[in-house]
């Protein structure tokens, strides 16, 4: 999975446990992955395929909320542009001021990364 699906973010209270949030996700979602864990909030990728699974899932971290230190939570959907920069892999040379692509439309990739970062 390259992040494709949906993002669960939570944010944490004093109390949490991270990983014990992360085994009552995979109770409803076995193939989550924690994307971050910055500060008092953590990142889930749920797989599209799991859809399915999402209200049971959602309604049981509202029951467990307090006991699993779980401040709020919400989820969005992937972005394309997250899906894109997730896709490719890219270097930009300060010398030389050319992009390196490895993406099979290498030059749409170029092209958008030249005109995101104006190198030539």
């Amino acid at each position: 999975m390259t992040g494709v699906g949906y993002h669960l973010y939570i944010v944490k209270n004093p109390s949490c446990v991270a990983e014990n949030i992360s085994q009552a996700i995979k109770v409803h979602v076995p193939e989550v992955q924690l994307e971050s864990n910055v500060g008092a909030e953590l990142s889930f990728v749920l797989p599209k395929e799991q859809s399915a699974n999402f209200e049971a899932l959602f309604t049981d971290l509202e029951r467990n909320q307090t006991p699993l230190g779980i401040g709020s939570f919400g989820a969005s959907v992937t972005t394309l542009e997250e899906v894109f920069l997730k896709s490719v892999f890219y270097t930009i040379s300060a010398s030389t001021k050319r992009c390196y692509c490895q993406l099979n439309t290498k030059t749409f990739c170029c092209a958008m990364l030249r005109f995101l970062f104006s190198i030539n």
